[in-house]
């Protein structure tokens, strides 16, 4: 097998199964409102990349460096 047939074979991570051996990294896509809430917009980012592989979701984390600008 192929290094580029290995990469899209289904694999097991612990306990999840897994389609692919493609994984996306935790991107900070700064995507919440004010209120640190996720948006209907990081929602719809996440969803579009979702059938290529494994997602590992960003974390929303309170910034009030940008709040007080």
């Amino acid at each position: 097998m192929t290094t580029t047939e290995t990469l899209f074979t289904p694999t097991r991570l612990g306990a999840i199964d897994v389609k692919n051996r493609i994984a996306m990294a935790p991107l900070t896509r700064s995507r919440a409102g004010m209120d640190g809430v996720p948006s209907a917009l990081a929602a719809r980012y996440h969803a579009e990349r979702a059938p290529a592989g494994l997602l590992i979701a960003e974390s929303y984390t309170e910034f009030t460096a940008m709040q007080a600008a």
